[in-house]
């Protein structure tokens, strides 16, 4: 009997998943549990291992081919089995070439996505790359790409665009004097040589094609800011026991605390005062409230925006939360995360004050209620007593599903979330 491999549903909202390469070619051996493909979604990087004994036949997706949750991407075969000549679904068959030849020799490397991608941006080889570890990694490829100078570099740096137009008119990279960051060759530069000139100057441009991670959050962000009536309160808080309370953690324990850290630890004891806030807008017309307090952190990939979450935050202790925040962020920047680190959120925090960004209007993730945008903490005068004082202040926005929560409900979480941040023991009352 043929058993299929098939896109699995990772995450809530998935609809499609990305087969990033095959680790088997049409007509391998496979033992159940053998590692086949590398597929990933716009959270998370993972291999579907064979659900069966048997021969890897009939391969019906291509490496970097989006696929659909639940449609099958190869079959496996017991010994002589044959597949029909019409699949029951769709009714046809349309599989790649199945020699071990159509599979290209990288993808026979051992590397992560965001490794993949950035040398195929500066058209390397991953089997010339060495790897610090058994795989390789986006530092991997940079050291690789340091240790190169642009005469030895085998392949000059430049757009996916301007490598396309290049093979097609038979032009050499190495020969054309690049205008892009680093010398790399853009679209513009080959203009000259692979087409008449045009009838008039028009402004060099460049076409980006984002990754397949960058994709999907761009779709479910527009999706949530079309469908979603959002709306935003701010206050400014003084952060001077803040950092005090910041100061004092530093000193006394070994594990590093930051203002992030002290804030997932308000949040949780605020949500669990205003449990309105810990809740998410049902598309039947409910109000789900959370009995847990899952606060999820905004962190900043090389290919998107992932958050990864810290479950029953209102339970643990600020070096706890120092302690789970540092290995979720670290495991998000290498591209580690495990799907259970990013499912189950209850509310997110996104703070961009480390940048410099006084404000923002964050958009909330879904299907949870609210989120709570961080500015950077800058001194700047206040009235302290009916007299002009400099203290150092932070601006903070809630961005809210008007589905689910109304004004005063937010402004009365702001004020018992701001009291904490301002007096800290209050929190041990």
């Amino acid at each position: 009997m043929a058993h299929d491999i098939i896109m699995p549903m990772l995450g809530m909202n998935q609809d499609t998943g990305t087969l990033v390469r095959w680790l088997k070619a049409a007509g391998d051996p496979v033992a159940q549990g053998d590692p086949v493909i590398e597929i990933a979604t716009d959270k998370i990087t993972v291999e579907l291992e064979a659900p069966a004994a048997g021969r890897l036949s009939t391969l019906l997706a291509a490496e970097g081919a989006e696929v659909p949750v639940g449609q099958a991407m190869a079959y496996i075969l017991a010994e002589g089995e044959e597949m029909p000549s019409k699949d029951p679904e769709t009714g046809a068959l349309s599989p790649l070439d199945p020699s071990p030849a159509a599979l290209s020799p990288d993808s026979r490397v051992e590397a992560s996505p965001v490794a993949r991608r950035l040398a195929a941006s500066h058209g390397l080889n991953l089997s010339d790359i060495p790897a610090a570890g058994g795989r390789i990694g986006r530092q991997d490829v940079e050291a690789h790409l340091a240790r190169q100078t642009p005469s030895a570099s085998r392949n000059p740096l430049a757009s996916p665009k301007a490598r396309r137009m290049a093979r097609a008119a038979s032009v050499d990279l190495a020969q054309v004097s690049g205008s892009g960051p680093e010398g790399a060759v853009l679209a513009a530069d080959l203009e000259d040589r692979t087409s008449p000139p045009p009838a008039r100057a028009t402004p060099a441009t460049d076409t980006i094609v984002p990754s397949p991670k960058w994709q999907v959050m761009a779709q479910r962000l527009a999706e949530c800011w079309r469908t979603v009536p959002h709306f935003h309160l701010s206050r400014t808080a003084d952060a001077t026991q803040l950092q005090a309370w910041r100061q004092a953690c530093r000193e006394k324990y070994d594990q590093r605390v930051t203002v992030t850290d002290l804030l997932v630890k308000i949040l949780a004891a605020s949500l669990r005062e205003h449990p309105a806030l810990n809740a998410s807008w049902q598309e039947e017309g409910a109000i789900l409230r959370h009995q847990e307090v899952n606060i999820g952190l905004a962190v900043a990939v090389a290919d998107g925006l992932l958050v990864p979450v810290i479950r029953q935050a209102d339970h643990r202790s600020v070096t706890e939360i120092a302690v789970e925040r540092e290995r979720l962020v670290t495991a998000a920047q290498a591209d580690t995360l495990a799907m259970a680190d990013l499912e189950g959120g209850t509310f997110t925090v996104t703070n961009l004050g480390m940048f410099g960004v006084e404000r923002m209007n964050p958009i909330i993730k879904p299907p949870e209620a609210a989120i709570l945008g961080v500015g950077a903490i800058k001194e700047q005068v206040t009235p302290v007593e009916g007299q002009p004082a400099i203290r150092p202040l932070m601006d903070l926005t809630l961005g809210c599903d008007h589905r689910a929560l109304e004004g005063a409900t937010v402004s009365r979480f702001l004020q018992t979330f701001v009291s904490y941040l301002e007096a800290p023991l209050l929190l041990l009352d």
